[in-house]
């Protein structure tokens, strides 16, 4: 900075020195020139206030002199709050410098008559050599002369003041004032105007903030690099310019946000965590709106017994799926008419419409008798006309889900159980805690079984479409394990792990064992889940399967259960309907308090209803491999007096009871 303000005052010079010799002409006054001089005038004051140097005395005499002859009084009034900002610091430094300042300055007070006769004489010596100085005619008058600033600002603020919350815009200061180089000539007024009463007095309340926590912060160097550019780029915005066009202005925006980033970055978190305890009210306050306005709605349009609407935007292929595949595949049902809302294109299957527009699928769902959904990504409203609305559920719960979940002393304000009219239940046990965590009447709910779990019994050879040939493995076991991220921000909130069991240094061990066994580990992880480290390297006998590799060969997950040997799992509800057919399952819990603690059980002590091996390290992983192997099963019994409490319903036929029950 100090060898471009040498350039600029030397070129300043040469213009002036043009000037005084009748060589150049610049009007009555230049402020482009005065403000050009600015930058060597503050930077050498500077240097000066630091250490007194003959060159920088020299320097900034010659760029003040310039400023006063042929210049404007904004530039001056840069340099006098810079050099007040300058004696701030210092005597905030030292006690001894802060009352030589304070002497001095009263000094300076005391001897103002004598100061502005001073001046006079040297006008009239200016003038006596035919140099007339606006700047210093403009000082001699009596009063303050605005040279029209007062009128300006009158018509801004009259102009913002009937339009207070929203203001009246980004340079509309041009408009009112009728001309492109008409602007407000004060940065705060021009604030209010753009942005409003409200936001810009915030504004201009952080900048202030900002701005004296840098100027007298423990950084030296940052602090009177930020004094400069206030003098350069900042103050002459209270008279001039306008800071949409000023580059100066800019620049020291930068240098201030530069020294304040933990400030700045600790508003950003309290505001972040403002937003947040907002978000789930107004989250709330629009679903809530949204139900009662389509409740009034649904009264007023007429039901077709003929139309089903089954809602499954994300295409989970869950118990909601099962049930239209098989209203598809079954001729008695051709006469209903199925709309499947899902954000896929897909194309029609028989009897099953698939809608991919939101809007068309609402009006669908208005019109239909039944509706049908497993997950909570559908429209809801309150059932009029006789019309059944079936939340099937997207398993039986051994985590907090709904009421339970959560500590909010509101969350009973979502009112789940008005949701439906009716919600699948497993047996008697889960019903009683389904109406736990969605307060669900008697009356509501239907143990009928999981349309999905009809899949299980159908004994159909599916792994061959996967390219796994059966008889290249003795065992193949299927890991499911629980997703512990939170759905919005796949952020863990539930656990210490991101995945149970396996490191990147141990997964070669696994790999080995399952090669010399002929074992095959099938891994449907979270899609999230399988961008995990560990599962960057193909293993020959591992292998991670996603949605879409079923999709690719239309399989469904479920239809693969006949053909595994054991199942490996944790808090899923897979597990309770894996229990149908009676094979092993092991259960990794290694986070088994940290989720606990966290998301919480549904009941109080849910080992009781995990039967089969609890593997808490990699060992037990091993030893649970090598008892399936070796067919050493300990948990038979259990696990039917398990699935005998949790599954009223063994077999097939849970799709044939629903369509029973809706009278299809």
């Amino acid at each position: 900075m100090v060898q471009v303000s040498a350039i600029v005052f030397l070129l300043g010079s040469i213009l002036a020195g043009l000037v005084l010799m009748d060589l150049a002409d610049i009007g009555s006054y230049s402020m482009p020139l005065s403000y050009y001089m600015l930058l060597p005038a503050i930077v050498s004051i500077d240097a000066l206030i630091e250490k007194i140097s003959l060159k920088d005395l020299l320097i900034s005499l010659v760029s003040i002199s310039v400023i006063v002859l042929f210049g404007s009084r904004g530039a001056l009034l840069c340099i006098l709050v810079f050099i007040f900002i300058k004696i701030i610091q210092k005597s905030l430094n030292s006690l001894k410098t802060g009352i030589v300042f304070l002497i001095s300055g009263i000094g300076l007070i005391m001897s103002w008559p004598l100061i502005r006769n001073g001046i006079k004489q040297f006008d009239m010596f200016l003038m006596a050599r035919d140099i007339h100085s606006r700047t210093i005619k403009l000082f001699l008058r009596d009063g303050l002369y605005l040279t029209g600033r007062d009128r300006i600002y009158s018509q801004i603020f009259e102009a913002t003041r009937a339009k207070p919350f929203l203001g009246i815009g980004l340079a509309a200061d041009r408009r009112i004032l009728k001309g492109s180089s008409a602007y407000a000539h004060n940065i705060f007024l021009e604030l209010l105007m753009n942005y409003g009463f409200v936001l810009g007095l915030l504004v201009s309340f952080l900048l202030v903030l900002l701005l004296v926590r840098a100027l007298f912060s423990r950084n030296s160097d940052k602090k009177n690099m930020l004094a400069i550019w206030t003098g350069i780029g900042f103050i002459h915005l209270q008279i001039s310019s306008s800071y949409l066009i000023d580059l100066k202005f800019w620049i020291f925006l930068g240098l201030l946000i530069e020294a304040n980033q933990k400030v700045i970055g600790n508003m950003i978190k309290q505001v972040r965590k403002s937003l947040q305890r907002l978000q789930k009210p107004l989250v709330f306050l629009g679903l809530r709106t949204r139900y009662f306005s389509l409740s009034l709605v649904n009264r007023a349009i007429p039901k077709s017994a003929e139309l089903i609407f089954i809602a499954d935007k994300r295409l989970r292929k869950d118990n909601a799926w099962a049930f239209a595949e098989f209203l598809a595949q079954d001729e008695r049902f051709r006469s209903l008419t199925v709309y499947y809302y899902t954000s896929k294109k897909l194309e029609q299957k028989k009897n099953i419409i698939y809608i991919s527009n939101p809007f068309k699928a609402l009006a669908k769902q208005l019109r239909a008798k039944t509706i049908i959904y497993s997950y909570t990504d559908v429209n809801t409203f309150s059932a009029s006309g006789g019309q059944k609305i079936i939340n099937t559920m997207h398993g039986s719960p051994l985590k907090n889900i709904g009421y339970l979940k959560g500590s909010s002393r509101f969350k009973r304000l979502w009112r789940y159980e008005d949701d439906f009219t009716h919600i699948l239940c497993m047996s008697d046990f889960f019903k009683k805690i389904v109406q736990r965590c969605y307060a669900a009447k008697e009356a509501q709910c239907l143990i009928l079984g999981y349309p999905r779990n009809d899949y299980i019994f159908q004994e159909d050879r599916v792994l061959d479409k996967l390219g796994i040939k059966i008889g290249d493995y003795k065992q193949r076991i299927l890991w499911m394990p629980t997703w512990r991220q939170k759905a919005s921000n796949n952020i863990n909130q539930e656990s210490n792990i991101a995945f149970p069991l396996l490191t990147e240094e141990n997964i070669s061990e696994l790999q080995a064992y399952l090669f010399k066994n002929k074992t095959l580990l099938i891994i449907k992880p979270h899609p999230i889940q399988a961008s995990l480290a560990i599962f960057e390297k193909k293993y020959a006998n591992i292998m991670i399967l996603q949605n879409h590799d079923l999709d690719k060969v239309d399989v469904n997950l479920y239809q693969l259960f006949g053909e595994i040997t054991a199942l490996l799992t944790d808090y899923s509800s897979v597990y309770f309907d894996f229990l149908l057919t009676l094979k092993p399952i092991g259960f990794t819990i290694d986070d088994y308090n940290s989720y606990g603690s966290k998301r919480g059980f549904v009941v109080e002590d849910p080992l009781s209803l995990m039967p089969g091996m609890k593997l808490f390290q990699f060992a037990d992983l091993m030893t649970f491999l090598e008892n399936t192997k070796d067919g050493i099963d300990n948990f038979a019994a259990e696990r039917k007096q398990v699935n005998d409490l949790v599954n009223h319903y063994q077999d097939g036929n849970s799709s044939q009871r629903i369509a029973d029950f809706l009278g299809f």
